[in-house]
């Protein structure tokens, strides 16, 4: 198992993309009055609102990138994880949940 040094970037055509998309959301009307009908219309609205026009990208991959990060190779998926060189701290794991044959 091999360990290569990983950086997050997210590139700008995503995040307008990922914009652009928000933006376009069709809502539904609401059902109900509480979460148990699902996760309320205007809270949605409100948080596409947040992830289009307030989340500093640029600050989050700061953030992120400031700890060491590598790309692992396992059973040929290439989770990514942090790292401590202190050991202190517990590495995490992201794994996709599910890869096309």
């Amino acid at each position: 198992m091999t360990a290569a040094p990983f950086q997050i970037h997210i590139g700008d055509a995503e995040i307008d993309d990922l914009r652009r998309r928000l933006e376009a959301t069709r809502w539904p009307d609401q059902v109900g009055d509480d979460w148990i009908y699902g996760t309320p219309v205007d809270y949605l609205r409100e948080l596409c609102q947040y992830w289009a026009h307030e989340f500093d990208w640029r600050a989050a991959e700061q953030q992120l990138n400031s700890f060491d990060q590598f790309m692992v190779d396992l059973d040929q998926s290439d989770p990514q994880h942090p790292s401590s060189p202190a050991g202190s701290i517990q590495p995490a794991c992201h794994s996709p949940t599910f890869q096309p044959s």
